[in-house]
């Protein structure tokens, strides 16, 4: 596939931020964007300069053109559209989380698979290049054996501002929201969980509103993560071994600084990403579909689905 045509649905914040790192992927075509209105589309397509604008998303799945959709709309509409998608033929890359429970995400990931077509669940955090040098600090064992890993991401988030984030029905809370992000961090340095102890603040409209977790995973390395719609904190993420720690201070959702402390040493690694940083999955999606894969490599189907397993744990309480 020498050039690749996507299809948007979708036309909020972070379609934007999509759409504008697509200018930095050079084989791709901003071919179609889909909303629920006509209107909106139009304004979307004019100002990202993409050909095409519907105002329904099945016109978008319709359309032969469209090798890839990419779904931006609120988490509890992903299993309905990333299926239909599926269903037309599509390839697709789907925001975060992929669906709002453990059981549409299974049946969204079995779709993909009996489909033959890629699907990738939009954890940008995994593809940048300073997240990818945490994990070979870490398996080079740097910082020697892993004890502890610890994550926060703790944001202001009032229904004034996201009514939809505070909405059950549309997939809401923070831990899909936020916690997918200190999840992943657990799962990917720690690997599989043992048990998980959380502590859950809900709120009146009926989303976990403040999280913290604690868990033990089976090879031993403990964690302990919190997610909230609170007061905005620093979004870290520490890394403790036998022999010194790894210390992503702030923003380590999209990072670009490591610093590195051992028993031996202390460095700063800075590890810059291109554009906005939604340039890197997008070039995984490309990658990908010029080697006919079904699922990436560096964000499998299975962690996917270890993500959904872990927050199910957490919002069943």
């Amino acid at each position: 596939m020498n050039e690749v045509r996507w299809g948007f649905v979708g036309t909020g914040t972070i379609a934007a931020a999509l759409a504008d790192a697509l200018s930095h992927v050079s084989d791709a075509r901003p071919l179609a964007v889909a909303s629920r209105t006509q209107a909106s589309a139009d304004t979307f397509a004019k100002i990202w300069g993409f050909e095409r604008a519907y105002g329904s998303y099945a016109n978008l799945f319709a359309d032969p053109d469209v090798d890839v959709v990419y779904i931006a709309t609120p988490t509890g509409l992903h299993r309905e559209q990333t299926l239909a998608a599926l269903k037309a033929g599509k390839h697709v890359l789907c925001e975060k989380a992929l669906t709002a429970n453990l059981a549409d995400t299974k049946e969204v990931l079995a779709a993909a698979q009996a489909s033959d077509r890629f699907l990738m669940e939009a954890l940008w955090t995994v593809f940048f290049p300073a997240f990818s040098r945490a994990r070979a600090v870490v398996d080079a064992g740097e910082i020697g054996k892993l004890s502890h890993v610890e994550a926060n991401f703790n944001v202001e988030i009032t229904p004034e501002k996201s009514a939809h984030r505070h909405d059950p029905a549309m997939g809401g809370g923070a831990t899909l929201d936020l916690g997918i992000y200190t999840i992943t961090a657990a799962l990917t340095f720690a690997g599989p969980v043992r048990d998980i102890d959380a502590e859950v603040t809900w709120s009146d409209t009926g989303i976990d509103e403040r999280v913290k977790v604690r868990s033990r995973h089976t090879n031993g390395v403990t964690s302990e993560l919190t997610h909230s719609f609170g007061p905005t904190k620093p979004f870290s993420l520490e890394l403790i071994g036998s022999k010194g720690r790894l210390l992503i201070e702030n923003n380590f959702f999209f990072p670009d600084t490591l610093k590195i402390e051992t028993d031996e040493d202390s460095r700063t690694e800075t590890l810059p990403f291109l554009g906005n940083g939604y340039v890197h999955e997008l070039q995984e999606v490309h990658r990908c579909l010029s080697e006919g894969r079904q699922q990436s490599p560096i964000w499998p189907h299975k962690m996917t689905l270890a993500c959904a397993e872990f927050m199910e744990q957490i919002l069943r309480r």
